[in-house]
């Protein structure tokens, strides 16, 4: 059984300093939804606010519907599970699966029945007999949300659990995270600050920053129509253009940026002499060398002459550094294909991309480099 999670205009302070600014979504049962942003924005004291460790200074957090103002943690339908995952290293893991039970007053019987159905769930079906410390990382982890199922939450919370594990593992996890809540049906809250964690896993993400929502949607909304420029910068690589808007109609906006006139999508309603944005991701951005007819006949409406910087090989793509306005530079990404010729420093370029692939925000605060 899931329960859906709401928080309504959340407010918590700590003496003089604001964690969550009006904090106001609901999160519906069974979702598996994700708090993204970088560290101290908040997020953390939000999942604490849900798990009952955090009382808000104004506003209320309801589980299926009711305040949950003076029910501690233990009252509360939640579990919660740590970045250090606090197993008990001297017990077995079907008696770390079966620690909550035991608390509760369930029989040793039916505690050992409960850890046995949990290890199949997690695929460590015939583990339950071992010790946490001849677990791998990985395994560890999911005896973590073992124990956390065990006592029938409605509500699971996850404080970063992977943040500990090597690249590869955390991406293997990812995906027996997810498998793991579409069986079990619950509502997930997931703490991350790693974009991909929750773009891969997620329903619904909220990003934050500086203790305020910035935005809600789903991973591809969150992705290609920020909202902020915060959002627009921290989601994935984008380049921020400044400039000056010069004219708008209800779908575009055309700025001075500097280096040339860009138009870009304006879905905020920026209007003319506004100061803003223009962001282009580096995967939308076209490269040809000066004089390249064959490129040129198909030059999208926004292009620009700059020379190399510096050129950054990443396996599967290269990452060509390009210089922009005020010898800032723009990223571009290109599939590496291994026939291509280096772009060499100096080597003066046609850089092209199309309105429809970038947005113009208003000016704000951008995600720390």
């Amino acid at each position: 059984m899931s329960a859906d999670v709401e928080l309504d205009h959340l407010t918590i302070r700590f003496g003089d300093f604001t964690a969550v600014r009006d904090a106001h979504l609901k999160i519906n049962g069974g979702e598996f939804f994700s708090f993204l942003g970088p560290s101290g924005c908040g997020k953390t004291t939000i999942l604490r606010a849900i798990s009952g460790f955090n009382d808000p200074t104004e506003g209320a957090v309801r589980i299926g519907g009711r305040d949950m103002l003076g029910i501690g943690p233990n009252k509360r339908q939640t579990a919660l599970i740590f970045q250090n995952l606090a197993l008990f290293p001297l017990m077995t893991v079907a008696e770390n699966i079966a620690f909550g039970l035991e608390v509760r007053g369930v029989n040793k019987l039916n505690r050992r029945d409960k850890a046995m159905q949990l290890l199949d769930l997690i695929a460590l079906k015939g583990q339950g007999d071992k010790l946490v410390s001849e677990l791998s990382g990985g395994q560890r982890q999911r005896v973590a949300i073992a124990r956390a199922l065990a006592v029938e939450p409605q509500v699971l919370l996850l404080d970063e659990p992977l943040s500990a594990l090597d690249l590869k593992l955390r991406q293997h996890m990812r995906t027996e995270l997810r498998e793991i809540q579409q069986r079990v049906g619950i509502t997930f809250i997931y703490i991350t600050h790693d974009q991909g964690e929750a773009l891969t896993m997620s329903d619904r993400i909220a990003v934050m920053s500086a203790g305020r929502i910035q935005q809600v949607g789903d991973g591809s909304t969150i992705y290609d129509h920020p909202e902020t420029a915060f959002v627009a910068s921290f989601v994935g690589e984008n380049n921020p253009l400044q400039g000056k808007v010069l004219s708008c109609d209800q779908e575009f906006a055309v700025l001075d940026c500097g280096i040339a006139r860009m138009r870009a999508r304006n879905p905020g309603g920026l209007e003319a002499g506004d100061e803003a944005y223009v962001f282009i991701r580096p995967e939308n951005l076209k490269l040809s060398t000066k004089g390249d007819t064959a490129a040129s006949a198909d030059t999208p409406e926004n292009s620009f002459t700059a020379p190399v910087v510096s050129e950054a090989f990443e396996g599967a793509v290269r990452l060509i550094s390009i210089q922009g306005p005020s010898r800032k530079p723009i990223i571009a990404s290109i599939p590496n294909t291994g026939e291509a010729q280096p772009f060499t420093p100096g080597l003066l370029l046609n850089v092209c991309f199309s309105a429809d692939q970038a947005v113009a925000l208003p000016l704000g605060d951008l995600a720390d480099e």
